[in-house]
């Protein structure tokens, strides 16, 4: 009867700690599959924000393509409008000094003129 009741306590023990055991290695592998899972993520977050930051990047390369055009093209307005400018005043001083040559003609044949 004592040999069956330290049986008993024997296998109660033994049950417990295989209890415990099991307990322990239950919490160790699920912290092991959390830290896994966690490493998952942060490598596909990586890989989300590398894509992020090409896509902003190559965005910001296209805006600063077009900004860089259109003052291109607003230079180039500026410009033609300049050119134009100073071609109109040109060929309004050369029209000037056509006028200015031909009175100055037309006076020096009339002195020639009268004085012969």
């Amino acid at each position: 009867r004592q040999s069956e009741a330290a049986l008993l306590i024997q296998s109660s023990f033994r049950s417990f700690m295989i209890r415990k055991h099991y307990q322990h290695a239950h919490v160790a592998a699920t912290k092991i599959q959390a830290s896994y899972r966690m490493h998952l993520q942060l490598v596909q977050f990586r890989k989300d924000m590398s894509g992020i930051v090409k896509a902003q990047s190559m965005v910001r390369t296209w805006l600063v393509k077009q900004s860089m055009m259109r003052q291109s093209e607003a230079a180039l307005v500026i410009e033609n409008g300049w050119m134009n400018f100073v071609q109109s005043r040109n060929e309004k001083l050369d029209r000037n000094a056509l006028i200015i040559q031909k009175a100055y003609r037309g006076f020096s044949a009339r002195s020639t003129y009268k004085n012969k």
